[in-house]
């Protein structure tokens, strides 16, 4: 017995769901028959063989000689661009071929169905949107931030055609499974013979009473036109899958550089432990959202039950390590860095202007001194120093003046020794005061400048709503104006229509 039929045999028959009765009734033999086609013990008629290939659509060479999964691969890949657009247009046929053969209710049921379906998947995929870019935008905040707005452009665009693709398969495969799944069209004219579905729906006849809709067993075969937009759709997941392959390894890397860096506050005894402990269980974690997205990616398969129990192992020795830094922050005690030993003065000098104001953003304090310039001295926090620069704005010179940060590795250090002694450190202004030395005449004028400059930009902000009320009170006469044009042409109608009339009289 040729070996190659009996496995193509068992192949085409698995392939499309038949059991052997089902095939042997389809050729008009016994089950016995087709068990011993397939078992290689008989061996097919000549007309039997011919049925099979018309049947299934085979060349008889292949199918006594070949393997018919390796020559029905070669050829899917052959074809699998004209099937998938002839798929698509018996799709839309078949659609419309249904969709015309039912009555008016039908068809008015059906359009609500299709557009409720649509505003759901809207909803959905808008809620989810919004989700999704606010949890990227807060993941990505430390990005500056025209980087961080060219990310999220690219996050959204990503987005925003996965959504299109995947709703788009969601919705016709509803559309599929809803109707073209459960219908189908009966040509009454036609004398074939069909099994009596158990269930015949009460959608009327169309108008030529020739064709009606009855519901049959639905096999749930998709069309090949579905499973490319699936694949397409599967593409894009994949690529989405890969940026977060790469941010997943970004954050291993950190996690990992954290964990080394924690050996730094050892002497902290069950803070140093459970932020160890804590750490290691979001690196297993992170590992473990690492090989799915990878075995996701790569088409490999997950062992499930092995990552069920690394993500439960992983997330109890989370909860450990969080627990023992709840119990260890108990001890710790808090230091403010206002302290006069955190605390460094300086000061710096400056020109006096007529125009200048100095603007109270912190404590400030005048003391006259027989002096024409400007003396100021700040007290700051050790770790800072005092920036400034003078602004040119309407007339006045305005001294800014800001923080900043001398050497953030002693900040480290600080912080670090003071963690080993079970001590935080806190602060609530960096520039702690600022004192001004000058002349009487001097802080007369500064105070003077100050009250002028503050005067000045509240009546700007006074106009400004003046302007902002005005504006909408321009937009409503406009309306009004609108209106009252209508209702002048109304009447303008009326009186020719009127005076028309009377002429006619």
């Amino acid at each position: 017995m040729n070996n190659n039929l009996s496995n193509n045999l068992k192949k085409i028959r698995k392939e499309h769901h038949l059991s052997q009765e089902q095939l042997a009734d389809e050729l008009g033999v016994s089950r016995q028959a087709i068990s011993k086609w397939e078992s290689g013990t008989a061996y097919p008629e000549m007309e039997k063989i011919l049925q099979i290939c018309k049947k299934f659509n085979l060349n008889i060479n292949d199918l006594l000689n070949n393997n018919i999964s390796e020559v029905k691969s070669e050829q899917d890949s052959k074809n699998s661009l004209n099937k998938f657009i002839d798929d698509f247009l018996f799709y839309i046929t078949k659609s419309v071929k249904m969709f015309s053969s039912f009555n008016f209710k039908t068809k008015i049921k059906c359009i609500i169905e299709q557009m409720v379906v649509f505003l759901i998947l809207l909803c959905i995929f808008a809620i989810l949107g919004l989700t999704l870019s606010q949890i990227f935008r807060n993941l990505i905040s430390f990005i500056p931030i025209d980087n961080r707005n060219i990310f999220i452009s690219i996050f959204e665009t990503i987005y925003y055609i996965l959504a299109l693709i995947f709703g788009i398969v969601i919705f016709f495969h509803i559309f599929k499974i809803r109707y073209l799944d459960y219908y189908e069209i009966v040509n009454e004219e036609k004398n074939i013979e069909k099994k009596e579905p158990e269930e015949t729906s009460d959608l009327t006849l169309s108008e030529d009473n020739k064709s009606r809709i009855i519901i049959r067993d639905p096999q749930h075969s998709e069309y090949r036109f579905i499973k490319g937009m699936m694949k397409i759709f599967i593409g894009c997941v994949k690529l989405f899958s890969l940026i977060f392959i790469l941010c997943a390894a970004f954050t291993l890397l950190t996690f990992v550089i954290l964990i080394v860096c924690s050996f730094a506050i050892i002497k902290t005894g069950l803070f140093f432990i459970g932020i160890f402990l804590s750490l290691i269980g979001v690196i297993g974690i992170n590992v473990i959202i690492l090989l799915i997205l990878l075995n996701f990616v790569f088409n490999r398969k997950n062992k499930k039950s092995r990552i069920i129990f690394c993500t439960i192992f992983n997330l109890i020795i989370t909860g450990i390590g969080i627990g023992l830094i709840c119990i260890s922050i108990l001890d710790f005690k808090t230091i403010d860095m206002n302290q006069p030993e955190f605390i460094k003065t300086n000061k710096f000098e400056l020109s006096m202007k007529d125009n200048l104001v100095i603007q109270d953003y912190y404590n400030v304090k005048y003391v006259e001194k027989d002096i024409d310039n400007i003396i100021i001295e700040y007290k700051i926090n050790k770790y800072f120093n005092l920036q400034y620069n003078l602004i040119g704005n309407n007339n006045f010179i305005v001294l800014n003046i800001w923080p900043k940060l001398e050497s953030p590795i002693d900040v480290i250090n600080s912080s670090i020794a003071h963690l080993n002694k079970k001590e935080l450190l806190t602060a609530d202004e960096d520039i702690i005061s600022l004192t001004i030395y000058t002349s009487a005449e001097n802080i007369e004028q500064i105070l003077n400048n100050n009250s002028n400059y503050n005067n000045y930009y509240q009546e700007i902000e006074y106009y400004q709503e003046q302007l902002n009320q005005y504006q909408e009170q321009n937009e409503q006469l406009e309306i009004e104006n609108y209106e009252l044009k209508n209702t002048i042409e109304e009447y303008q109608s009326i009186i020719d229509n009127y005076q028309s009339n009377s002429e006619m009289n």
